[in-house]
């Protein structure tokens, strides 16, 4: 039987959809599991400008903390990352403010995470290590000879 809109009890706050939240901050905010066969995100090259080959990925990952920690909600155990932490390191990884509100209503807007950004980001930093492995591996050949 298929689950008719009014029993999911969608909430439409300043243009945005929320599914399981009273305040939604994008366009469609959901407080529950998504399920997808498939998620994309547009990176087509003539949407962007200023590009460059990012050369400190190492260093921004070396400066990420990954946490351990349960949802409040359902005391789900999760592990990840503290939006507010990353928001510097990874440009482009984080939406919202740290404590940012709705001042019109007193309630929290949440930040979220993009994770495209920081796997973008251990790419290079692989990328980077594969260059030291390398390195290291024509300086042990010269021993071994």
């Amino acid at each position: 039987m298929p689950i008719k809109l009014k029993d999911i009890n969608p909430v439409v706050f300043n243009h945005n959809v929320g599914i399981g939240v009273d305040n939604p901050s994008t366009k469609l905010e959901v407080n529950g599991e998504v399920k997808c066969t498939t998620l994309t995100q547009t990176s087509d090259y003539r949407l962007k400008q200023n590009v460059s080959v990012m050369n400190n990925g190492l260093d921004k990952i070396m400066q990420l903390k990954v946490h351990t920690f349960n949802w409040k909600n359902d005391n789900l155990e999760s592990v990840g990352f503290l939006a507010h932490e990353i928001q510097g390191i990874v440009p482009g990884s984080v939406y919202g403010e740290k404590d940012e509100m709705y001042e019109d209503i007193n309630a929290p807007k949440y930040q979220s995470v993009n994770s495209n950004p920081i796997v973008a980001v251990l790419v290079a930093a692989v990328k980077e290590l594969n260059l030291k492995v390398e390195a290291l591996e024509q300086k042990l050949s010269k021993y071994e000879k």
